[in-house]
């Protein structure tokens, strides 16, 4: 669960990870700024393993198409259905949806999806997200990864508190901090 804090309000405390822009609004809350992309190469990279180069990424699609779909060409199949699942994991669609799909290229497609996605790199950990103007999708999934499932505490000499997922993109002055409930 996220929490956001509305409006030109007193910061919440920092716990764990801050996660910020503004280097000012990192000091203020006596930590160092870190970006949003520099958290999630650290995240693979406390892994022991690195960003993968477009080769690699193709050879782990070709092993997941392999093993989930058993097919005499893994690699062709694979290069066939690349596009297509990038699209599907940048958009966050519903694979269990899509497993039940009439069209057998669907399900393909929603189980080789699947195997790709399998593999879970982040290790759950306390974040403070703050001052993010926009976040897209795919960025709240990976600080929604990456939070620890806690209880969100509301601000109790603040603005009101909104919790739950937004519908929308943060808006300029917002404060959203991440964690579990």
């Amino acid at each position: 669960m996220r929490t956001v804090v509305l409006g030109p309000a007193t910061l919440p405390e920092a716990r764990g990870t801050v996660l910020t822009l503004n280097r000012r609004a990192a000091a203020r809350l006596g930590a160092s700024a870190q970006r949003l992309d520099a958290f999630a190469r650290r995240l693979v990279l406390d892994t022991g393993q690195d960003i993968a180069p477009a080769t690699l990424a193709q050879r782990l699609l070709t092993c997941a198409v392999r093993d989930a779909l058993g097919v005499p060409d893994p690699g062709l199949v694979a290069r066939s259905l690349g596009g297509p699942l990038r699209e599907l994991l940048r958009g966050s669609a519903d694979l269990e949806a899509l497993r039940a799909d009439p069209s057998p290229q669907v399900r393909r497609l929603a189980v080789a999806a699947a195997a790709y996605r399998a593999a879970q790199l982040a290790v759950p950990q306390l974040l403070s997200v703050f001052r993010y103007v926009r976040l897209s999708a795919d960025e709240l999934l990976l600080i929604d990864a990456a939070a620890v499932r806690r209880r969100a505490r509301p601000a109790l000499d603040g603005p009101p508190v909104l919790r739950g997922q937004p519908r929308r993109s943060p808006q300029p002055g917002d404060v959203l901090v991440a964690g579990g409930a």
